[in-house]
């Protein structure tokens, strides 16, 4: 008789067991929204960026197929390593629009599969992480006849954002051909460095990888020479020696 009973008292109070478990589950997760660290609009924590990794793609002349597997690569690697709150940014320069420097998308929890990452989500971003080499095609199809990489590096670093990070990492995937009314490397191998250097203050960029694609009908004008000017070029504005890389 005592269990009977024992066991309708117990029935009875189920329904007020869950509702509790279920009211304490709702309390954990509104807890954990409203005590998350503070983000803005691109999914950053406000003024907390450790490390803003920046892509600069040349898309002033198409990419072959091989060439473009190996950029979806480097900008899938860009976009998912470190921490789920560094920062990636994608610029394209010589993409046949105006300016000369385009930013395609920037944010943090870019490649995170957490709800945060889906909130932030840019559609661009969610294009790259489903396809990035059909994404990179669409940035590449410019028949713009300059390339105007010291206009768009110039934008680019006297750009705010570049300060707001510990740590500032730059991949420049280009054949390096600067083409444009300020300076040819079509048309001399006497290379001058552009003006906006003088400008800059040394260290900016903690990290500067320059992504070299070999264009086997141009191997008369990418010699070593012009890959040790650039070299020398970003050193001025680096904090540690400048990778060179080729494709």
């Amino acid at each position: 008789m005592q269990k009977r009973g024992l066991r309708r008292r117990m029935k009875g109070a189920l329904p007020w067991l869950t509702a509790l478990a279920i009211l304490a589950a709702v309390g954990r997760l509104g807890w954990a929204e409203f005590s998350a660290p503070p983000r803005g609009e691109d999914g950053c924590v406000l003024g907390a960026v450790s490390t803003h990794r920046i892509l600069m793609l040349d898309a002033s002349d198409p990419l072959h197929p091989t060439i473009l597997r190996e950029v979806a690569r480097l900008l899938v690697e860009n976009a998912t390593q470190g921490k789920p709150d560094d920062r990636f940014s994608l610029y394209t320069v010589g993409d046949g629009n105006e300016p000369d420097l385009l930013l395609v998308f920037s944010g943090c929890n870019v490649a995170s599969t957490a709800l945060a990452g889906q909130k932030y989500r840019t559609q661009a971003a969610a294009r790259f992480l489903e396809a990035p080499e059909a994404f990179l095609e669409g940035l590449s199809t410019s028949t713009r006849p300059t390339t105007p990489l010291f206009e768009g590096l110039d934008t680019l670093l006297h750009r705010r954002v570049v300060l707001d990070a510990e740590r500032v990492e730059l991949t420049i995937a280009s054949d390096f051909l600067q083409h444009s009314g300020q300076a040819s490397h079509y048309r001399t191998q006497q290379y001058d460095k552009p003006s906006f250097l003088g400008r800059l203050q040394p260290g900016l960029i903690d990290r500067v990888r320059l992504v070299y694609i070999q264009r086997p009908r141009l191997r008369h004008l990418q010699t070593p020479v012009h890959q040790g000017f650039w070299l020398d070029l970003v050193a001025a504005f680096t904090r540690e020696p400048p990778v060179l890389e080729k494709l």
